[in-house]
């Protein structure tokens, strides 16, 4: 009884409840790790079908098809959206794929399936931390990234982007049935373009970093929700992930941003936050 009250005074001292100090991680009840054998990619659906996916549903965690690196952009928070912010030199984070199926009982699922709970993504970070040792370090470093900005001097936008009165973000994943699903809230995400209907401004930064290859931060100002429809030229040189592909593909976002919505990316230099990896290792088979 009496260690019991100086342990308790001593992290009164230090400005801790017991609570906080006795209270373990959020961890999994059950979790498996494996690596996820590929097939050799054969044409665009081969490669949809590999890409990488993370779902939680009925207390069930379930990842395929993951890198190390993509599982630490999504464990870490939105504020990290591009491989830039992970410094590490082992080529098996970006190469190696895992499938991870665990148990979170009554931990109940974010509304939107694009959402995941942030007590689960705790725990996928504990599991991490166990299963392949990780240990990392948050900073913020100066990196290359584009600055979505205006680009008419009256500061006028496009006619793909238009204000809303709306705000279809909580219906992102309802489908046809869910008492969520609004028919006028729904979206297209396409290789050529995209359109989105009353989103947030970041929905689209979202998406124009996964296309052109360097985080894109928000410049622009603009705040409530948008109608955006953004098109623009698909690579018609061989080779979809040759670097001539590449970059015709940036340059026909380039344009489409530019003349469908009235913004532009600046390429530029920022302080972003940088998740650095001092150690992993590869997770024992189970």
């Amino acid at each position: 009884m009496a260690r019991t009250a100086v342990v308790w005074m001593l992290l009164t001292m230090l400005g801790v409840s017991s609570v906080t100090a006795w209270q373990s991680k959020p961890t999994f009840e059950v979790a498996s790790v494996k690596v996820q054998p590929q097939a050799p990619v054969d044409g665009l659906l081969a490669a949809l079908a590999q890409s990488p996916s993370m779902t939680f549903q009925g207390g069930r965690f379930r990842a395929e098809n993951a890198t190390v690196i993509w599982l630490l952009l999504h464990a870490y928070g939105s504020k990290y959206r591009h491989r830039d912010q992970i410094v590490g030199t082992s080529d098996w984070l970006d190469r190696d794929r895992f499938v991870i199926e665990a148990t979170a009982a009554g931990i109940a699922a974010s509304s939107s399936k694009s959402l995941m709970p942030e007590t689960v993504l705790a725990m996928l970070r504990n599991l991490l931390e166990t299963r392949f040792q990780l240990r990392v370090k948050e900073e913020l470093r100066d990196r290359p990234v584009y600055a979505l900005v205006r680009s008419r001097k009256d500061g006028r936008l496009g006619e793909g982007l238009r204000a809303s009165k709306d705000d279809c973000t909580t219906t992102v994943d309802a489908r046809p049935g869910d008492p969520a699903f609004r028919k006028d809230c729904i979206g297209q995400l396409r290789v050529d373009g995209i359109k989105l209907v009353a989103r947030p401004i970041d929905e689209l930064v979202r998406f124009l970093t996964g296309r052109v290859n360097r985080l894109v931060i928000d410049e622009t100002g603009l705040t409530g929700t948008f109608d955006v429809e953004l098109a623009y030229d698909v690579p018609k040189v061989a080779g979809i992930n040759s670097a001539a592909a590449v970059a015709e593909f940036s340059a026909g976002v380039f344009t489409g941003v530019q003349e469908d919505l009235g913004l532009k990316l600046e390429s530029t230099t920022r302080p972003i936050p940088v998740l650095i990896i001092e150690h992993i290792e590869r997770p024992s088979a189970n």
